[in-house]
């Protein structure tokens, strides 16, 4: 072995020793908190409660969500302190964007954590800056207060009361209801689930979403109202599946979302035809009935 290559596997060595050898670095949460970057986040009107903090009742909750983010370390050395701190602003950034993108304004014992398990140190945490990947996962409960309710059920009304508009190109508006109220749908549904359309919905203990779920078919020798009767029941199988997945038993606010847009008519929903193809879009909402 030649001294250049002697010299290189030592440091190779040292690198990796000194990549295992990284210590646990203790982070304060109120020192987090008061950064710039995660004032931003916690802004109001958004609610965030951390730890054992009291909260007020709100009107509408969520299942508890994990979420992970990463920093990145670019060093050959391996990450560092900084690391960290990346990874738990990304981490908290998705967490609070994703809340407030399904209509949520609180997160609820928001805690940091560590193997599967929430940290029960209120003040701070522990993280190991990593290699390459740094992460910190962070969990919590969305919450509503009582005016963000009032605000959805607010858009809910005025999306019963759209104003007239044509169909998109090559599109066309078919009746709603009728196809949730098919054999075909029920068979998709089966006992265990059920499909509720527009403003219609449940009490429920708690929901997930909104969300989108598309469905194409092949025009074939068809009518294009047939070919859009089959991609619309392949969005709703989809949705059943989500909704089986993820262990919900309804699925409601179930709306047509064709390019981001709702019908005229609540009880419609919109199919395209692309060429042979014709596709549809639906938004809808996984939830618990109570």
């Amino acid at each position: 072995m030649t001294r250049t290559t002697s010299a290189l596997a030592l440091l190779l060595g040292a690198l990796a020793l000194s990549a295992q050898a990284a210590d646990p670095i203790y982070f304060k949460l109120d020192e987090l908190r008061a950064s710039p970057e995660v004032k931003a986040i916690e802004q109001p009107p958004m609610l965030v409660y951390w730890g054992t903090q009291p909260a007020t009742e709100f009107a509408e909750y969520s299942r508890i969500q994990t979420y992970t983010r990463s920093g990145i370390s670019l060093s050959p050395f391996g990450g560092s302190a900084r690391h960290c701190v990346e990874a738990f602003v990304k981490t908290l950034r998705d967490m609070v964007a994703d809340a407030k993108e399904r209509g949520y304004d609180a997160v609820l014992d928001l805690r940091v954590v560590k193997d599967g398990k929430p940290v029960e140190d209120p003040k701070g945490f522990y993280c190991t800056p990593g290699y390459k990947t740094t992460e910190v996962s962070l969990r919590g409960q969305f919450a509503m207060t009582a005016e963000a309710a009032r605000r959805m059920a607010a858009d809910e009304e005025r999306l019963d009361h759209l104003p007239p508009r044509p169909p998109a190109k090559d599109a066309i508006f078919l009746p709603l209801k009728p196809l949730l109220a098919s054999p075909e749908a029920a068979a998709l549904a089966g006992a265990d689930i059920a499909l509720y359309q527009g403003g219609d919905a449940p009490k429920y203990r708690d929901r997930f979403g909104p969300d989108t779920w598309s469905g194409k078919a092949e025009l074939g020798d068809q009518a294009q109202s047939d070919a859009c009767r089959r991609a619309a029941l392949d969005a709703l199988k989809a949705m059943v599946a989500s909704a089986r997945e993820r262990k919900y038993d309804a699925v409601i606010r179930i709306r047509s979302f064709l390019d981001s847009a709702y019908p005229p008519v609540p009880t419609d929903y919109e199919c395209q035809r692309d060429g042979r193809t014709v596709e549809v879009q639906f938004k809808a909402s996984l939830a618990t009935r109570t």
